[in-house]
């Protein structure tokens, strides 16, 4: 069906049926229904919970559906700029979405003593600080340019099984990537080291964007060269204001915390002065 045109259409009136798409589906319904549990246990307790959390989370879980389980994933292997979009969403949106959602919070302030402690365990474990760290940062930006410019990309249009292995793959990066910079645990990493991560990768999205812009025969057999020039246009616009966001309120998160730490130690300041002694 290469070449074919998809329509929004297509895309909206479609979802994909096949065994490995209802076993996403569970897993999205199970993850969105432990979660809201886990808010309304707070709730029950007399304690918030950030509904733009909740929301971040939400949107995330949905975002992952429509990426791999509805029209654009019955498309993907049809419409190069589909596939494009769809990795956009599995690696760069909805991982971000799902971080900000803060899980892992919940699931500690939700649970008994024994379920918070093995997730501060985990918060601090290691193999999440390496999972997590420079090697993911790294991984995070080649891994999509590994994957359209290499015979992988062909590979996995005609293997099914590989091609949802990959899906799976490239969720994992993102999350890693994500909860790096903005998970449980990242502030262990200076503002300075995480920013740095970002604008690392920016240039190699870029030029991966630019690659398929300039490349000079058509990615998928059988589509027209212009279906590669528009994805590529697609990857390197959405990925830099993915970078550029995340860029931006680490920024601004870094501005803040200076600013309240400012006025704790203001605080501290005034407080010491009104407890010295007068002059006798």
């Amino acid at each position: 069906m290469h070449g074919a045109e998809v329509t929004a259409g297509m895309v909206l009136s479609h979802l994909d049926a096949g065994p490995g798409a209802w076993g996403l589906d569970t897993g999205l319904v199970l993850g969105a229904a432990a979660y809201v549990a886990g808010v309304r246990r707070l709730a029950r307790r007399g304690r918030r919970w950030s509904a733009a959390r909740t929301t971040s989370f939400v949107v995330g879980l949905l975002l992952v559906f429509v990426a791999l389980g509805s029209g654009l994933a019955v498309y993907d292997d049809v419409d190069l700029t589909l596939h494009v979009v769809q990795h956009v969403l599995v690696m760069m949106v909805a991982p971000a979405l799902l971080v900000a959602g803060r899980p892992l919070e919940l699931l500690a302030r939700s649970s008994a003593r024994p379920v918070q402690r093995r997730v501060a365990r985990l918060a601090r474990s290691r193999i999440l600080h390496a999972c997590t760290g420079p090697p993911m940062w790294a991984l995070y930006p080649v891994s999509m340019g590994s994957y359209f410019l290499t015979p992988l990309f062909r590979l996995s249009e005609d293997d099914a099984a590989l091609h949802a292995a990959l899906h799976g793959v490239f969720l994992a990066i993102g999350l890693c990537f994500w909860f790096g910079l903005f998970g449980e645990g990242a502030r262990r990493r200076s503002f300075v080291t995480r920013s740095v991560a970002v604008l690392a990768g920016m240039p190699v999205e870029a030029a991966l964007g630019l690659a398929l812009v300039l490349w000079p025969h058509p990615l998928a057999p059988g589509t027209p060269l212009g279906a590669t020039r528009a994805a590529g246009q697609v990857l390197l616009m959405s990925s830099m204001v993915v970078s550029g966001a995340a860029l931006s309120l680490l920024v601004w998160r870094w501005v803040g915390d200076d600013e309240r730490a400012a006025v704790r130690a203001g605080a501290v300041s005034a407080a010491a002065m009104a407890a010295a002694p007068g002059p006798s």
